[in-house]
């Protein structure tokens, strides 16, 4: 009897585009909730005038495999170190510029994205994804884990019958819970907050192509978007209304040991749509963000690893 519980993910970026890098057992990666949609793919119908009703033979195309996931946000393990996490960050369409022994940063990228050969292995079987881009979205509550979700679609590949290989855990840290003690910084426009929750959505917009001579998961275009809920201030002091429809700075800074903390910025982010909430009798007050690049591009959003 298979386990669903029983599984193992492997994830490694591809050197050329289509053609499986082998993932082993250091390219684990620590998956918090798994949703395996082993097979989609376009129907296309051979429409024929018969003497009966009924449906008519189908054709599949664009044969794909569709992986839902979630991580715990957390470290590398050591100050400058890639956490093994980093790869389904570069399959989102973000660039990865290590600064030895400091830092990592995550940052968007326009052209030439990475994708990633994924192992999935539910008990007693490997489903391979070849070629697989997606997006992704962080969600950082008060009081639980920090996560990032993933939506990666990759090349479909028939499944084979294999036992669970071995499995490392390099290139994690301890994730930690969201509170005061271990997130020290969020700022909005500058101004210190009480935070309850951030969100954030990367907005890929994925096209699968397979036409003669290409058959590749190709990020077509990008809408990021947050939603940050706080505390209200007492007074208009700081007087965030003022900031209604204009670009501001986001910051949050995740942990206090080096080796597992976590930085999440949005350069400038359009403040828009405010409205009130109640938080066991505490008058929160919410926000919509529309991260938009300054005119250097490509910088909305960094996500540092330190």
């Amino acid at each position: 009897m298979a386990r669903y519980s029983r599984m193992v993910a492997l994830v490694k970026i591809e050197t050329t585009y289509g053609t499986d890098s082998v993932p082993s057992g250091t390219n684990a990666v620590l998956m918090n909730s798994v949703d395996l949609i082993p097979q989609e793919a376009d129907q296309v119908e051979r429409s024929m005038v018969l003497p009966w009703l009924g449906n008519r033979p189908v054709t599949l195309v664009s044969q794909r495999a569709r992986l839902q996931c979630a991580i715990n946000l957390g470290g590398g393990g050591a100050a400058g170190n890639v956490p093994g996490f980093g790869p389904l960050l570069r399959a989102c369409g973000l660039s990865q510029t290590l600064t030895a022994s400091t830092r990592v940063d995550f940052a968007p990228v326009s052209v030439a994205e990475d994708a990633v050969t994924c192992y999935i292995y539910p008990d007693g079987k490997l489903h391979a994804l070849l070629g697989t881009r997606g997006t992704f979205g962080l969600d950082i509550q008060g009081g639980q884990m920090p996560r990032a979700t993933f939506d990666l679609t990759g090349l479909y590949v028939a499944p084979t019958a294999v036992a669970l290989p071995s499995a490392g855990t390099n290139g994690y840290n301890t994730a930690i819970p969201v509170n005061q003690a271990n997130t020290p910084t969020c700022t909005l426009d500058g101004q210190a907050v009480i935070l309850r929750s951030f969100t954030y959505t990367h907005g890929n917009s994925m096209q699968v192509r397979d036409l003669p001579g290409a058959r590749a998961i190709r990020i077509a275009s990008r809408a990021p978007s947050a939603t940050i809920t706080i505390e209200d201030p007492d007074a208009l002091t700081p007087n965030f209304f003022s900031a209604i429809g204009t670009n501001v700075a986001f910051n949050l800074v995740h942990g206090t040991t080096a080796g597992n903390i976590v930085e999440v910025t949005l350069g400038q982010a359009r403040v828009l749509n405010p409205r009130y909430s109640d938080d066991d009798n505490v008058r929160m007050l919410t926000f919509d963000l529309r991260p938009e690049p300054t005119t250097a591009g490509n910088d909305e959003f960094n996500l540092r690893i330190r």
